[in-house]
């Protein structure tokens, strides 16, 4: 962990959970220039936003509100989305539906104040045709987690980000967490660095807030490492929704339409290696890089967060953080009180 970064700015916090319940939590590095990054700093925590968004799903179905199988049509009916849609599809990533990542970006930079409102977004891409026949397999979609952001708020009539807070954070028993920029901020993020090619980390030189208008509910939570660990605690403990919700959750769907070729699944806004046993999810915005591991046999945990995308390590190559994760959680089975470590490559983070 100690020299995990080798650059004069930007940090990393991980937060290892050992398989006998020992905790250890470990900093390294700079919250800004001048500042020590500290164990319960809070971060952007990117895509991993995505297992919550999931399970505040699995709790609008829990309680009868909805049912993941219906068409999405059904609830949003002026998006013109496709009516072979259904929410599954767009939690497994597998409705056939483009990434506005890509077309968002080109028009940001062609309108430097531009923001967008997630109806725009939508409307960067055509929902009317997916790209392949939904639910044969999957392909990374963040458009996908706007459209369900979308969907809670036209079912509950309420902000997605008080839905968030009573069904999902509270329950958890978590304290920092919150969407950035979708409800007032209870604490402030740690600055974001990014490695531009050849030169010393420097901070994120554009508004943080117009390149969320472009995460939205696909990638906007803030939290700390505790209170991923927290999160995933309750969820995996019952104490979100049911265990059976959570079974549903755990239903993955393969890369390829014939479910061979690729070594990772996509259940309900998770991953799951193919030859493995851990389920996790990784997350990435400029200035930020994120993951987490979780081993269902021992409740093992890791989580890694850092504020310096793009950034060498030690031996001079990027700072891999899903790889980093993957040795923690490989220590973490590997310690007295637990399994050998078991591990299949956990795949790229997104």
């Amino acid at each position: 962990m100690a020299g995990a970064l080798a650059e004069p700015v930007g940090g990393v916090v991980a937060l290892v959970r050992f398989s006998d319940g020992q905790t250890v939590l470990a900093s390294h590095g700079n919250a800004d220039e001048g500042r020590p990054i500290v164990g319960d700093d809070s971060f952007r925590i990117a895509s991993l936003t995505k297992t919550y968004i999931a399970t505040l799903i699995l709790s609008l179905e829990d309680d009868g509100v909805l049912s993941v199988d219906d068409p999405v049509a059904d609830h949003l009916p002026d998006l013109g989305i496709d009516e072979r849609i259904t929410i599954r599809h767009l939690l497994t990533h597998s409705s056939g539906l483009a990434d506005h990542w890509g077309p968002s970006l080109e028009a940001m930079e062609s309108c430097a104040p531009c923001s967008f409102t997630p109806d725009e977004l939508v409307a960067l891409i055509d929902v009317a045709h997916p790209g392949f026949d939904p639910g044969s397999h999957w392909s990374y979609s963040n458009t996908s987690y706007v459209i369900l952001g979308m969907l809670v708020e036209a079912i509950t009539g309420n902000d997605l980000a008080d839905e968030l807070r009573r069904r999902v954070l509270e329950p958890a028993g978590v304290s920092q967490s919150y969407l950035i920029g979708l409800e007032p901020t209870l604490v402030e993020p740690v600055r974001g660095y990014w490695l531009i090619e050849g030169t010393t980390p420097v901070e994120y030189p554009h508004s943080y807030d117009r390149l969320m208008t472009r995460v939205d509910a696909a990638g906007s939570l803030v939290a700390t490492a505790p209170d991923v660990v927290r999160f995933l605690d309750a969820l995996f403990g019952g104490r979100i929704v049911p265990d059976d919700r959570v079974s549903e959750m755990l239903e993955a769907v393969p890369r390829t339409p014939d479910g061979g070729g690729e070594p990772v699944r996509f259940g309900f806004g998770i991953h799951h290696p193919m030859d493995g046993d851990w389920w996790m999810h990784g997350g990435g915005i400029p200035g930020f890089r994120s993951a987490y591991l979780r081993d269902p046999t021992t409740d093992a945990t890791v989580v890694v967060l850092t504020n310096c995308s793009g950034c060498l390590d030690v031996d001079g190559t990027e700072l891999d953080v899903i790889g980093l994760a993957t040795e923690l959680m490989e220590l973490a089975l590997s310690e007295p009180g637990g399994e050998s470590a078991r591990g299949s490559q956990a795949p790229p983070a997104r």
